[in-house]
């Protein structure tokens, strides 16, 4: 075995790991974890190689011998640790493969938001309303049937005096009211698809 046939050599020469390593050039951290045979605190193979050399140097020992030794050995440990299970090395900058459901989820994620962006002042703006007639807030007449007319964003609700109206494709709406002897107030309403809404009052007096 490597580390024993190293020893072997350390012990003849009767030299100390610390000895060994001021004389060899070769760090003492090395040189415990070559004799312990722990080969992830080593450097790449090369480096172990020349570790090798200059410590045979010193140890009045064969190099090329113990490397050969050495370099069977991992091979040897390298063939009995791996398996099916091995992986090929990972790549970190490699681009991962993403799921399927997140990009679709992710994909309809960005249209809400962008959908949301570009229909915000629909969802959340101060609806329109537009009265035509009567145009003015108090109106005095002496016919007892007035036309109401006005106009509305086609997307959002119409209530006059609380009851839903309907309106045509721009909009328009019109209405034929029948008024009560004295003062009548029209309440118009605009409501939009998250609640706001825009009231206007119209005040007709009926004088017959």
């Amino acid at each position: 075995m490597f580390q024993e046939k190293l020893k072997e050599h350390i012990d003849a020469k009767n030299i100390s790991h610390e000895k060994l390593a001021e004389l060899s050039g070769v760090s003492l951290r090395h040189i415990e974890a070559i004799l312990i045979g722990e080969s992830r605190k080593l450097p790449p193979a090369p480096y172990i190689r020349g570790y090798l050399l200059k410590m045979a140097n010193v140890l009045n020992a064969n190099g090329d011998e113990l490397w050969s030794i050495y370099e069977r050995e991992m091979k040897e440990s390298l063939i009995q640790t791996s398996g099916a299970a091995d992986r090929l090395p990972h790549n970190r900058f490699a681009l991962k493969r993403l799921n399927s459901s997140v990009i679709i989820g992710t994909l309809i994620a960005i249209v809400v938001l962008a959908y949301g962006a570009a229909n915000v002042d629909r969802f959340l703006g101060k609806p329109s309303l537009v009265i035509q007639n009567p145009g003015s807030e108090t109106l005095v007449t002496t016919a007892n049937v007035i036309l109401i007319t006005g106009s509305i964003d086609p997307k959002d609700a119409l209530v006059i005096d609380g009851e839903p109206q309907t309106t045509d494709t721009k909009g328009n709406f019109s209405k034929s009211y029948n008024l009560d002897e004295g003062l009548n107030r029209i309440t118009f309403t605009a409501r939009r698809l998250l609640g706001r809404e825009t009231t206007i009052t119209r005040q007709i007096i009926y004088q017959p």
